[in-house]
């Protein structure tokens, strides 16, 4: 049993207080614990825990190395420490001073490593410690075991990998580009006649922080992805990136052509969140064959567009290229074309590549803005649009350039569209050379069918007065089953802003409504019709909303079968001793044949039988007229006196019959 002291006062010379005291200093002079109790309860330090106030002393005071095991040396104090030249580490000496080191010596030679012999002070033990497995545990983390791993995971910097983006890539799916790069190295793929500097796989996540990828060889694209139709690359994000290259618009090779900053094919699930593409490259983003893609934000700049006559001359310089791309979102696009051979379509919704031409399908774009400066040269289209199904563009605007929309069927049909909410700037830039703000292609076997075109502000202008006011066109329509709507079109009064008709096919059903016309400034002269057929069969037209001054609004009505307005239409007629004048501004009456009852009169194909049926007749010089009966756009009238009799209109000197069309 432990001896129990008294509570006397100090000195107390009792027995059991010295027995007791006996012990504390055992306790005192012998215990490795830092601290002792007194027989009162009060806590004081032992020898050890002096000792370690000491060294904290000590080494608050700094370490004084004095050499090293190899030269030798003696330590006096306890704050000197020496060097292990083979390892790099310092060692204090924790025995009893001093202590002679020879020469030649090493920590395991003079007394060992470790409580009362020599401690490590430098940080070989941490560096040690903190690379092993435990180490990242140390720091208050064990995510992936050591920090160097983690360390790996946090930083997605490429200037901190031997090899580059590359080495990011393999120590995991995501990189951060955020300093300036240029190379020419890249990777060929003869499946696209194309190459990459940085070809993603599935999964990769690519993040812009405020570092440009330049390509210095000309021929390659920045960033790409190349998968196949039964095994596309999947799930790639790209977000804020920045490129640029050398391509020179005189170099038709495919590789030049393809050195976009972002080319695809055969892509599933691919997220852009932010492209800007600079001078030197061929185009922005180009995703072919792409299923359910998102591209936001992109931006381009001096894109080149290729000039040369040869294989792929006359090609690039897109901001957005699609090739038969399905369930595709396009947002927010901007293009800035100069006046160096730089510079094509905003927008190209393209097909043919592996000789597919089956389209795009499901796609939106919106909000597109193209400016034009100095380039004004060339019929070059801000939107672009061949073989597509069920696609909708939305929110444009083109200040410059030569073309705003075209609608290009060469390849297959273009159906079930609608092109809204748009703003064309276009720009005459040669006498004898049409320009067209938007237009509907021209091929002998495919067509436009079932579209929606609406909610329009045109303005086309000649380059200089050396060019001419004529062939500056707002509406080239060409294709079947749809609506131009709610357009306001300012164009020189020498042009015909609308054209209506196709050059070896058919063209019907179509609705023109609500168009307000505005003659430029600037024209003289009559001005030409508003709206004119073009080709050889043009049948069941709509007119209707329609504010103009141009008269006759109609040109080519002969071509027309069926035309229906919503406005009154008149004509007069003239007979005189058998003969017949007329005049007939809108064209609405077409052969009249005199009789001595009265006469008839075939209308034009372009009025439609229920306008025939709900016309009316009369004498402006007094008598009556009556229809006798309605044929295949013909009616048969007779004609009466005031009195009553029989007006013959074969002998008559003088009488005129007015004709009104109603809507």
């Amino acid at each position: 049993m432990a001896t129990q002291p008294t509570n006397n006062p100090v000195p107390s010379e009792s027995p059991r207080d010295l027995k007791f005291n006996a012990g504390k200093i055992d306790e005192f002079v012998t215990s490795l614990v830092t601290t002792y109790v007194d027989r009162f309860g009060n806590e004081h330090y032992t020898i050890e825990g002096l000792s370690q106030l000491a060294r904290q002393a000590i080494a608050a005071f700094g370490w004084i190395p004095v050499n090293s095991f190899q030269a030798g040396a003696t330590i006096t104090l306890p704050n000197q420490i020496l060097k292990d030249t083979s390892s790099n580490e310092y060692y204090r000496w924790d025995g009893s001073l001093p202590k002679v080191v020879p020469a030649g010596s090493t920590p395991e030679s003079t007394g060992g490593t470790g409580v009362g012999g020599w401690i490590s002070v430098g940080d070989s033990a941490l560096r040690s410690m903190l690379a092993s497995i435990s180490g990242a545990a140390m720091i208050g983390t064990n995510h992936r075991g050591t920090i160097a791993a983690d360390l790996n995971a946090i930083d997605r910097r490429p200037d901190g990998y031997a090899t580059g983006v590359a080495g990011v890539f393999s120590n995991g799916r995501d990189v951060e580009i955020d300093k300036d790069i240029s190379t020419n190295s890249n990777t060929y793929l003869p499946e696209m006649q194309s190459r990459m500097v940085y070809r993603l796989t599935n999964n990769q996540f690519v993040e812009g922080r405020g570092g440009k990828v330049t390509d210095t060889s000309g021929k390659s694209a920045v960033y790409g992805m190349l998968g196949t139709d039964a095994a596309p690359t999947t799930n790639v994000t790209i977000n804020d990136i920045q490129a640029g290259g050398t391509s020179s618009p005189t170099d038709n090779t495919n590789e030049a052509i393809s050195s976009f900053a972002l080319l695809t094919r055969y892509t599933k699930n691919l997220i852009v969140r932010g492209v800007r593409s600079f001078a030197g490259l061929a185009g922005g983003v180009y995703v072919s064959q792409a299923r359910n893609a998102i591209v936001n934000d992109v931006i381009t700049e001096k894109q080149v567009y290729h000039t040369g006559d040869d294989v792929g001359g006359g090609r690039a310089g897109y901001s957005v290229l699609t090739d038969n791309a399905k369930e595709t979102i396009i947002n927010n696009v901007m293009q800035t074309v100069e006046a160096a051979p730089n510079g094509r379509h905003l927008l190209y919704m393209s097909t043919g590549s592996g000789g597919d031409t089956n389209g795009n399908v499901n796609v939106i774009a919106n909000n597109m803005i193209g400016r034009w400066i100095g380039r004004d040269d060339r019929n070059q289209w801000m939107l672009a649009i061949r073989a597509s199904q069920r696609f909708i563009l939305n929110n444009a605007i083109q200040e410059g350039g030569n073309g705003g929309m075209i609608f290009n069927d060469e390849n297959n049909n273009i159906t079930d569209y609608i092109a809204s909410n748009m703003v064309f700037q276009t720009i005459k830039y040669a006498a004898g050379v049409p320009v067209y703000a938007v237009g509907q292609g021209q091929s002998p076997t495919y067509k436009s069918n079932r579209w929606l075109i609406t909610n329009h502000n045109i303005n086309g202008v000649p380059k200089d007065s050396s060019v001419g006011r004529t062939d500056i066109i707002a509406y080239n329509i060409s294709g079947n089953n749809g609506m131009l709507s709610n357009v306001v079109i300012t164009c020189p009064g020498e042009s015909t802003p609308i054209l209506v008709g196709h050059d070896t096919q058919s063209v019907q059903n179509i609705t023109i409504a609500n168009i307000h016309d505005n003659i430029g400034g600037g024209s003289s002269g009559t001005p030409a019709p508003l709206i004119a057929f073009t080709g050889s069969a043009v049948s069941n037209i709509t007119v209707r909303g329609i504010t103009t001054s141009r008269s006759p609004m109609f040109l080519r009505l002969a071509v027309v079968t069926d035309l229906t307005v919503d406005f009154t239409r008149k004509a007069r007629i003239n007979f005189s001793n058998g003969s017949v004048t007329k005049t007939d501004i809108e064209t609405i009456t077409g052969t009249v044949t005199p009789l001595s009852t009265g006469f008839t009169i075939q209308f034009p194909s372009h009025v439609t039988q229920k306008a025939v049926e709900n016309c009316t007749v009369r004498l402006t010089n007094g008598g009556q007229c009556n229809v006798a009966t309605y044929g295949n756009k013909s009616i048969t009238v007779n004609t009466y006196t005031a009195a009553g009799a029989v007006y013959n209109m074969l002998t008559v000197t003088a009488a005129t019959v007015e004709i009104v069309l109603y809507n």
